[in-house]
């Protein structure tokens, strides 16, 4: 009898802990906004608004700080951060701009090759960045001539090159790119392959090794573009979007690249359905930030997933089991262990200053911590942060 009590105290446990949670956050200080783009450089995220702002939030403390404007102009700006910097891409004659976040200053790079483009994919793979398809401009004499391209490249900051890549096996525009499991993926597209435009449910990996796209289990939600998605350790997450007739969504879906399913998760108890909006993970959370292009709003969401909440970790295949570091406190090196593959590791000190990045292809890797100053830092593994640690 004891024994069956235990089991039922041990079976509500796990149901009443496994809960993801959505919290709203302060609004954000720049009033309502639409077509809005974010990205995370360590521990902090940065959002671009299309009237040349950019703002800097702490989640930490729920702040936000106003940067120095972007030198540029675009309708829809595109960023993504790689080490302690963010690129920029702008629709605006395929300029592409690395900005600072310590000294608050742009420096324009090499452009993105080919026709400029709105709407495009992107991603961050290790050190590079990806970008590709999107609405397409040729400049006649008359006007434009709007082309759809399934075109894909690769940029290096190294060197400041761009690549060309295999191309998405299909044209569109309006789709959302995350990462899992050190692959890109894509979805939320709409697909201009027929005379008339339809809004695909396939969902497309692209694995940088082999510079190979593979089609994976469809997006089992109701289609949509203008969706959008941020992941989480090695978890992708989508949702919200457009029906592209102007219905607006507010769930959100689970993707686990391991075993190729996805999992309908909590939706955003917001009044009305967004699309079109700036999101990025921080901390293991992620963020969405404002709301509809009908119905533009300054309301920032902040969403923790299920792992998080709960005291223990209920499927180890769903990739959310975080990575462990010691020794802690260190004195010469430290050892990151992880289920799962090590892309990045970026150490931040105290002032937000990162003191420490590399890239990696391993499940274990020692740092040298040996020529650090005493005190403490801020680790982060593939984009997250994972622990505090004591150099002595």
């Amino acid at each position: 009898m004891k024994k069956f009590f235990f089991l039922l105290v041990s079976v509500f446990s796990v149901l009443v802990c496994n809960a993801d949670l959505w919290t709203r956050k302060a609004d954000f200080p720049g009033g309502p906004q639409e077509n809005a783009n974010g990205f995370t450089i360590g521990n902090k995220a940065y959002v671009l608004c299309h009237s040349n702002q950019i703002w800097e939030y702490s989640p930490d403390i729920d702040t936000w700080v106003q940067k120095s404007n972007t030198p540029f102009t675009s309708s829809l700006p595109i960023g993504v951060g790689i080490g302690s910097y963010g690129y920029v891409y702008s629709d605006s004659g395929n300029q592409f701009w690395r900005y600072d976040p310590i000294a608050d200053t742009w420096a324009r790079k090499s452009d993105l090759p080919g026709l400029y483009r709105l709407f495009p994919v992107s991603f961050v793979i290790g050190n590079k960045a990806y970008f590709g398809g999107g609405e397409c401009y040729i400049l006649t004499g008359t006007g434009s001539t709007i082309l759809f391209d399934g075109g894909f490249f690769s940029y290096d900051p190294s060197t400041n090159l761009w690549d060309s890549l295999t191309s998405i096996p299909c044209v569109f525009y309006g789709a959302s790119g995350f990462v899992a499991n050190g692959k890109g993926y894509v979805t939320g597209i709409l697909d201009t392959n027929s005379l008339v435009p339809t809004i695909s449910p396939c969902v497309y990996e692209y694995d940088p090794v082999s510079n190979n796209w593979t089609q994976k289990a469809n997006f089992p939600g109701k289609a949509r573009t203008d969706a959008t998605s941020f992941s989480i350790g090695n978890i992708g997450y989508f949702g919200i979007g457009d029906t592209g007739t102007g219905g607006v969504f507010k769930d959100l879906w689970q993707y686990n690249a391991y075993t190729d399913m996805w999992t309908s998760m909590d939706t955003i108890p917001c009044i009305d359905g967004k699309d079109q909006d700036a999101s990025f993970s921080v901390n293991y959370k992620g963020y969405i930030c404002f709301g509809s292009d009908m119905n533009p709003d300054a309301e920032i969401w902040e969403y923790t997933p299920d792992s998080v909440n709960s005291t223990h970790v209920i499927d180890e295949n769903a990739g959310t089991i975080q990575p462990k570091l010691a020794p802690n406190p260190a004195t010469t090196t430290f050892k990151i262990s992880s289920q799962y593959p090590i892309n990045q590791i970026t150490i931040t000190n105290l002032l937000g200053q990162i003191v420490f990045t590399k890239y990696y292809q391993k499940d274990e890797a020692e740092v040298d911590v040996s020529q650090f100053s005493n005190g403490m830092y801020f680790v982060t593994v593939n984009g997250t942060e994972i622990s505090k640690f004591i150099k002595k």
